[in-house]
């Protein structure tokens, strides 16, 4: 019996040298609201 194709194991994080891709993590949730509250990222 194979795997579920939904069920596969990835990075917890994926990190080039201009890019980092994360989940959230306890703590980011303030920074999130500042850079989404502010007017230049509003369209």
């Amino acid at each position: 019996m194979s795997p579920s194709p939904l069920l596969r194991d990835i990075a917890d994080q994926i990190e080039t040298p201009r890019l980092l891709i994360r989940s959230p993590r306890p703590g980011d949730g303030h920074a999130v609201f500042e850079r989404c509250a502010t007017p230049a990222s509003m369209p």
